[in-house]
């Protein structure tokens, strides 16, 4: 059998398969929700283990406390079927750290990031890429953060460094990245490439970089003004408690086999302490002094974002702020 580890932040995880996945992962992991990984030393320090066995006797999907184990035909699956199938031991200790996987953009200027959330089709990768290429940014992630606590801030710890472009978004909001597109028989909102940040002249960052502002956002080129309000409220609150919980309580993915069959049932790995936990960095997001929500054009909400960096006046030009966003 193969063996390989792998360390994301300070979690750790071994791989045991009938079939070798570590030339796979290496290929692309660039292109994997796993937060910039590296390839560790196997010790006994390392406690999770994958296991995978290609059989099919007695096949199914098995959930221990440290341990995921597959018995399960291999010509009936992928081997991302098989990377992916480990995720939930490594979203397990980072909640124990008081970590959190959030869908999500994030950006950085001067060794400080800024968080973009929001919900599908809300902006978060126009505004990411543009800020990267007008704005002098560079980009933490696209897509997923891992985020958490640091001393009495936030923080960002890695993050997925490729771009999910539709041609839709593209045309309307990154015209410079048209030239990636070619003609197909796809209409605007199904033809989607995936791309590497670097790829196309974007710098990106890594290692644990402080997160003083969080801007939930909605681009909408039809708002002729900015609106300004408080992240702190109600649907903001719930929106921030489902994407912060939806990997932890494994909602977040189905593990199938290569047919879209599901292999079996993966428990949450929730307790109340990591429950407590992310609960404090849910806290410490609503008191953050730089936690907005923000609606309107590409133009002006990139203009706000440059704005909290720059020190420009926020209250001014044609910005209508409000005290409360119900």
């Amino acid at each position: 059998m193969e063996k390989f580890c792998i360390g994301v932040a300070s979690a750790t995880l071994r791989f045991v398969s009938d079939v070798p996945l570590q030339e796979y992962f290496l290929r692309n992991k660039q292109f994997m929700e796993f937060f910039d990984p590296k390839f560790i030393k196997d010790d006994e320090s390392i406690t999770h283990t994958f296991t995978y066995i290609d059989t099919e006797e007695n096949a199914g999907l098995k959930c221990g406390e440290h341990d995921i184990t597959l018995r399960f035909p291999y010509q009936n699956l992928t081997k991302s079927n098989l990377i992916y199938l480990a995720y939930p031991l490594l979203e397990k200790q980072f909640a124990q750290m008081g970590l959190s996987s959030c869908h999500s953009a994030c950006v950085c200027k001067n060794g400080e990031a800024t968080l973009i959330i929001g919900e599908a089709g809300a902006g978060k990768t126009s505004l990411a890429v543009n800020l990267c290429q007008d704005y002098g940014f560079s980009l933490i992630s696209n897509d997923m953060t891992l985020i958490g606590l640091d001393g009495d801030g936030i923080a960002a710890y890695g993050g997925t460094k490729f771009l999910n472009l539709r041609l839709l978004s593209v045309k309307n909001n990154m015209e410079s990245l048209l030239y990636l597109f070619h003609n197909d028989i796809r209409d605007e909102w199904t033809n989607k490439i995936t791309i590497m940040a670097q790829d196309v002249g974007i710098d990106t960052e890594y290692g644990v970089i402080p997160i003083t502002n969080i801007v939930h956002v909605r681009l909408d080129d039809r708002e002729n003004d900015l609106k300004v309000t408080a992240g702190d409220s109600w649907r903001n609150n719930f929106l921030l408690y489902q994407n912060l919980s939806s990997h932890i309580r494994g909602q977040a993915a189905t593990f199938v086999d290569a047919s879209g069959h599901p292999m079996g049932y993966v428990p949450s790995y929730e307790t109340e302490e990591t429950y407590l936990k992310r609960q404090e960095l849910i806290n410490r997001i609503n008191a953050c002094k730089g936690y907005y929500y923000i609606n309107g054009s590409l133009t002006e909400l990139l203009g706000f974002i440059n704005s909290l960096y720059d020190g420009k006046e926020k209250g001014s030009t044609r910005f209508v702020v409000r005290r409360r966003e119900n």
